[in-house]
């Protein structure tokens, strides 16, 4: 089980070869149904943020979408109370308070948090 970052899932669903080979091959376990991996409502928030810039398909998101409704290994993570209150947690109270994050980070590493699970990132704030 894992947490995906928006740069991660774009390149795995580009084909791009700044993709790790261990990001490659959790993200293909998850296609295949053999793993889970969580995709943040932010994520796809940016997602479309790249899409409307011309930096990213609109097939490819269009395919994205298309990809998660058939495919039981991924499943989107919302954007709720519970995480906001991690979220908060992690910028105020936690033994390495974070403010220096953007919203977009804090919020898909809490949701990493919340649910235990390995978060598969190039972000070196995140790591």
């Amino acid at each position: 089980m894992f947490v995906c970052d928006t740069h991660p899932l774009v390149w795995f669903l580009t084909d791009n070869p700044k993709l790790s080979l261990t990001a490659a091959e959790s993200l293909k376990r998850a296609q295949a149904g053999d793993a889970i991996a969580y995709v943040p409502t932010i994520v796809l928030s940016e997602f479309l943020s790249l899409a409307t810039r011309d930096r990213v398909p609109w097939e490819r998101l269009f395919e994205f979408l298309l990809r998660l409704g058939g495919t039981q290994g991924f499943s989107f993570a919302e954007l709720d109370l519970e995480v906001f209150s991690r979220m908060m947690y992690i910028v105020m109270a936690s033994p390495q308070p974070r403010p220096d994050l953007e919203l977009h980070d804090l919020s898909i590493l809490a949701t990493a948090l919340l649910l235990s699970a390995k978060l598969i990132t190039r972000d070196r704030k995140l790591r």
